[in-house]
């Protein structure tokens, strides 16, 4: 099986290093589990995301990176999908528009796939805080691990000084936030970045995917994460008064691009609705 790997692209000598190991160890966990030894099988997507429910959660980022790498690089039938940027570009739209839903969903599995655990973190702050619960750009990145409360089937973030609320998370967000706060110091900044020396723009550009040079890699915009946000609870039916609330005072800067997404209803209802009491 090692032998498979004389056609992998090391890019130095600790990637040789880094990329033997795990893959000499996801190879010993396929045998353990009785299964051919088979790159198809071994490099398997969902072997890989089982074997890493095995790891210390530190070692998980970085390892689904790296046999990702080896799956799209070793494998034929084995469905290891490179993602499309079709929706997306690097600057050009609406610092407040919203993102649309293929945009989400690319940032969501950008940010499964970082090539360590730190920008793990920093991913997964961007998205749960910024489109999972709304908050502006300076509070994701003052946000702190005791900030998070996991209470029963909800997630809670505590918003602090100027705009104190507290915030329930998107249920989408609520295990891989939970993932970055395990074992984590309640003081540790959430993003896993020192907020007194980085910038929220900082923030934005510490991503990476596998598929794109650096120079193409989408910048994730918090503030177009929060529009998204609000999208998302104004097309739900969230009352406005419970949404400025969560929101901490409505974004009227992003308001336009914001309503203009919102879908009217059909004419009797619409008319009904404008002339009821």
């Amino acid at each position: 099986m090692v032998d498979s790997l004389t056609a992998f692209p090391f890019r130095h000598e600790p990637d040789l290093k880094t990329v033997t190991s795990s893959f000499v160890q996801i190879t010993a966990y396929a045998l353990k589990q009785g299964l051919p030894l088979d790159l198809e099988v071994v490099l398997d997507p969902a072997l890989v995301e089982q074997y890493l429910t095995t790891l210390q959660p530190s070692r998980i980022a970085h390892n689904r990176y790296t046999l990702r790498r080896l799956g799209l690089a070793l494998t034929k039938d084995t469905p290891w999908p490179t993602r499309s940027r079709k929706l997306l570009d690097r600057d050009q739209r609406p610092y407040y528009e919203p993102y649309s839903d293929g945009e989400i969903s690319y940032f969501a599995g950008m940010v499964m796939q970082q090539s360590t655990t730190l920008r793990y973190q920093t991913g997964v702050t961007l998205m749960a805080l910024g489109h999972g619960a709304g908050l502006r750009p300076k509070e994701i990145l003052w946000a702190q691990v005791g900030d998070i409360e996991f209470a029963d089937d909800t997630v809670l973030v505590h918003v602090g000084h100027p705009h104190r609320r507290t915030v329930p998370m998107l249920r989408r967000y609520h295990q891989p936030i939970r993932t970055v706060c395990e074992g984590r110091d309640p003081h540790e900044y959430l993003s896993g970045r020192d907020a007194s020396t980085y910038t929220t723009t900082a923030l934005s550009y510490q991503l990476d995917d596998l598929d794109l040079p650096a120079s193409e890699v989408p910048i994730v915009r918090p503030a177009r994460l929060r529009a998204t946000w609000v999208l998302h609870h104004l097309r739900v039916g969230v009352p406005v008064g419970d949404l400025r609330l969560a929101a901490g005072g409505m974004p009227t800067h992003g308001l336009p691009q914001i309503f203009e997404q919102l879908t009217p209803s059909p004419t009797p209802e619409h008319n009904a609705l404008l002339t009821g009491e």
